[in-house]
Parts: structure tokens; C-alpha cells; sequence
């Protein structure tokens, strides 16, 4: 939850206080996370 710590080795330095990131991810791969709902909408459609 916000503000709890990570425990998790796989975000370990990946999380961000200042913003909200959306991670778009297909078959085990992820696209480079971005900030607006539009964008990913973009990834998610090509």
C-alpha cells in the first residue's frame, strides 16, 4: 500500500514518491512505463 515499504527485489529502486507510473505488459515483456492514460492506451494498441 502507499507508503509501506517494498519488499519485493523485482521493484527494488523502480518506484517513484512523485508520480503515478502505468506499466503496460504483454507476454512477460513491458513497455517503458508512462504517466498519461493516453500513452498507454497507445502501447496497448499497438
Amino acid at each position: 500500500m502507499g507508503g509501506e515499504k517494498e519488499n519485493l527485489p523485482l521493484l527494488e529502486n523502480k518506484l517513484s514518491k512523485v508520480n503515478t507510473m502505468i506499466y503496460v505488459c504483454r507476454n512477460k515483456t513491458c513497455k517503458l512505463p508512462v504517466k498519461k492514460v493516453g500513452k498507454a492506451f497507445g502501447q496497448i494498441k499497438k
